[in-house]
Formats: C-alpha cells, structure tokens, sequence
C-alpha cells in the first residue's frame, strides 16, 4: 500500500519528533548535495541540535533548514553569526541566506550510503565536507566540467555505459 502525503504534513511531524529529542533518519531526494552524498539511495541520520545557535553549529555542518513556506532545504553551512545562517549545497555555485536560527529544523549527524552510516561529525565525510567546502568557487568548475563532459561521452547519453567509480 502506497501512502501519499503532503510535504508541509510530513515535515509537521517530522519537526514534532526532532522537537521530542527524537533521532530521525531522512532519505535523500535531489542531487544538491552531490558528490559527496547520492542523490537517491542515500539517508541522513538527523536531530534537532538544542540550542540551535552559533554554540552548537559549525561552518561544514549539513543542516535541514527552512528556505521558503514551502521548501526545506539539506545542505551544508557556509558561515554562521548570531543571527543565523548561510548555507550551500555540494553542487551548487551560489550560497543561500541568511536564514533566522529559527528555521534551522535538524543537523544532520551521519549519512547512510549502501546501508552503512558514515559519521558527518568526524572520519572522511566530515574532512571531505570541509575540504569541499574549502574549494568553493573552484568547485563549481569542477561540478561544470563534469556536466559538461557527461554530455559528451557515451556514459552521459543513456547507454548504460559507466566509466570510474560512483560519484
């Protein structure tokens, strides 16, 4: 049985429980965070981070926020003050903010990939984050390039061809 539910009902109660101190975990859907996290297959282990501040939030944290009535927004956190907070995603070359602490919803504490969690708070994913984050804007070179060549090699034009490893 299929359930279909409403984006703005489903984020209620998933706000209810991160607000109860509940871990949540939250499959990924997009492509905004990638390379680092897939845009399908993938989950991020969340909570609610309390306070929600400058305290507890640093510059390559990956954050739920808030970025329009109807739009939640994962990604990664650029810069912090007192007011709230900038973010960006993986792959985009543009940075988005400044948001009020009140819209920030969950931190995301690991990713699960192929059914294992990856910690986001140390280990690889979280130098890798923050080495990522270090290449922005020469980062959007790369995620351009690799547009670009995708549409031009046989593995970008649907013929079931792949070459290297995920990204």
């Amino acid at each position: 049985m299929n359930l279909a539910v409403q984006n703005a009902e489903l984020m209620r109660v998933l706000d209810e429980w991160l607000l109860e101190g509940r871990r949540i975990s939250l499959p990924v859907n997009g492509s905004s965070m990638r390379p680092l996290i897939p845009q399908t297959g993938a989950a991020v282990e969340m909570i609610r981070p309390d306070p929600c501040g400058p305290a507890t939030i640093k510059r390559g944290d990956i954050l739920l926020v808030r970025v329009s009535e109807e739009r939640f927004a994962l990604h990664r956190v650029t810069a912090t003050d007192s007011e709230g907070v900038w973010i960006n995603g993986d792959a985009q070359c543009f940075v988005e903010g400044q948001f009020p602490w009140s819209a920030v919803h969950g931190k995301a504490l690991g990713v699960v990939i192929q059914g294992r969690l990856h910690s986001l708070e140390r280990g690889f994913y979280a130098r890798a984050g923050l080495l990522w984050l270090s290449l922005f804007p020469v980062r959007c070179v790369l995620v351009r390039g690799k547009r670009f060549l995708s549409g031009l090699l046989p593995c970008g034009r649907g013929t079931g061809v792949r070459t290297g490893g995920p990204t």
